[in-house]
């Protein structure tokens, strides 16, 4: 991305790059990643649907892509991941339903909902101020600190930046970009900045005009405090002076410095009420900045899985059916879940789901962050996922007896000699600790393995395999 080509100077001042010419931002080293062409976006969601069970309707694709690309004529592959994301979310895989739902602004609008849900019903209006902040009228995505956007929002909100900046990163919707003297935090992307502001209402604009006029008080107290101060200085000095011309004088001066500094005192009173509120603003301010620093080891740890750990297939249903009990457990004891302790650090159940890339939610009673039904609809993501990886492997399982049964027509050699030694049975066999069966028949040059009955006893542990996932 553009935007972050100075990490690549950074790079070059920590790492050899002798295999660049010491030229990393040369052209020729350079990729460019653009926009998908219609026709390549269509392969692009084809190939990804088929590699996750999830089909969508030919006609569906059609129309998404139509939508996606507009007037433009090209698809932005973020647009393209929050949509399709939200269609997974959905259940949405026909036109009809598609249509139904209403297009894809409705799609990133839901998206948005989502993540801001997530955030818990106390937090939702201070969530959405924070996005509208992490925006401007140029509709760009300004950096800005933690300690930035305390001083944006109103003093009378809750301001537990903690937990919402914690929920925007782990959701993939903002960045944070660690830098020195402070972390900032970012928009993931430009293309989500106009949903953002178009959805803000007059209430939560009337918010960020009440925070303005706040800073503004603040602002004004600080002069009035400053020019009391100035004047009832500049009168008592003037009157010392007149006081040494003459002691009738000095008397008549005196009284004049004690009226100015009497004024003075009239100019300090009407700053009191401002100075009271500028106290109580600071005091909020120093707080949350207290808790952020409180909670920084906790935000540290809060990172974003976007990576799936392959693993046996029978071992990943396993370790989901351990999630599943701890859940039942957790919701037994009506324990939070999401994030844990006093420093809402994120728990097994987040990073499991996270690191699978699964929709989570979160309840954590302490901060009024989501209900009890997050029990059930945690457990029911983690059934349809062990489904989802049940149905996959039917399938594979499958294709591979097909291949097999092709095989056998034709008397080709199932073993991982000679050519054969990437023999796609022998690694499908042994991810899935299946006992595979070789067969070499006999000809010049080869020494004989098995008969050709070996062809029927691999394509029946496929199928015992099957049964027993269907059982599970």
């Amino acid at each position: 991305r553009e935007d972050y080509l100075h990490y690549l100077l950074e790079l070059d001042r920590l790492v050899d790059l002798t295999v660049t010419n010491n030229n990393i931002l040369d052209k020729d080293i350079r990729y460019y990643l653009g926009n998908f062409s219609p026709v390549d976006a269509q392969t692009v969601i084809q190939s990804l649907t088929e590699k996750t069970q999830f089909y969508l309707q030919a006609e569906l694709i059609t129309e998404l892509v139509k939508q996606l690309a507009g007037d433009m004529g090209e698809v932005r592959p973020i647009e393209l991941q929050i949509v399709g994301t939200q269609l997974q979310s959905e259940q949405i895989t026909t036109l009809a339903k598609y249509r139904e739902f209403g297009n894809k602004e409705k799609l990133v609008e839901k998206f948005l909902k989502d993540v801001i849900k997530d955030c818990g019903s106390e937090h939702e209006q201070v969530a959405r101020l924070v996005l509208y902040l992490l925006t401007d009228e140029n509709n760009t995505r300004p950096l800005k600190t933690k300690d930035e956007l305390v001083v944006q929002l109103p003093a009378s909100e809750n301001l537990d930046l903690v937990l919402i900046l914690n929920i925007f990163v782990a959701s993939g919707l903002v960045l944070l970009l660690r830098e020195s003297p402070a972390d900032r935090y970012q928009l993931v992307h430009d293309y989500l900045v106009e949903f953002i502001r178009q959805q803000q209402g007059n209430e939560l604009l009337a918010k960020l005009a009440q925070a303005q006029a706040e800073l503004q008080q603040e602002k004004e107290a600080k002069q009035i405090i400053e020019t009391a101060r100035i004047k009832a200085e500049a009168q008592i000095k003037e009157a010392q002076k007149r006081l040494k011309l003459s002691s009738g004088l000095a008397a008549s001066l005196v009284v004049i410095a004690g009226m100015a500094y009497y004024y003075a005192g009239i100019n300090f009173k009407k700053a009191q009420t401002a100075q009271t509120q500028l106290e109580k603003l600071n005091s909020r301010i120093r707080n949350a900045n207290a808790d952020l620093e409180k909670s920084q080891k906790s935000l540290e740890k809060a990172q974003i899985y976007k990576y799936y750990i392959s693993v046996k297939p029978k071992e990943v249903i396993k370790a989901t059916k351990r999630i599943i009990g701890e859940l039942e457990k957790h919701k037994k004891m009506g324990w939070p879940i999401g994030l844990t302790g006093d420093k809402l650090e994120p728990d097994e159940f987040l990073k499991f789901f996270n690191r699978r890339n699964l929709q989570f939610a979160f309840y954590v009673k302490s901060v009024s962050l989501g209900d009890s039904s997050a029990y059930d609809k945690n457990i029911t993501t983690l059934n349809t996922y062990i489904k989802s990886i049940i149905d996959r492997e039917i399938e594979e399982c499958k294709k591979q007896i097909a291949n097999l049964e092709d095989y056998k027509k034709n008397g080709r050699p199932i073993s991982p000699q000679a050519d054969n030694l990437k023999d796609p049975f022998l690694s499908f066999f042994t991810r899935r600790d299946l006992i595979f069966v070789f067969y070499v028949p006999k000809s010049a040059g080869n020494v004989p393995l098995g008969d050709n009955s070996t062809y029927d006893k691999n394509i029946n542990t496929l199928r015992g395999y099957i049964k027993e996932l269907k059982a599970k």
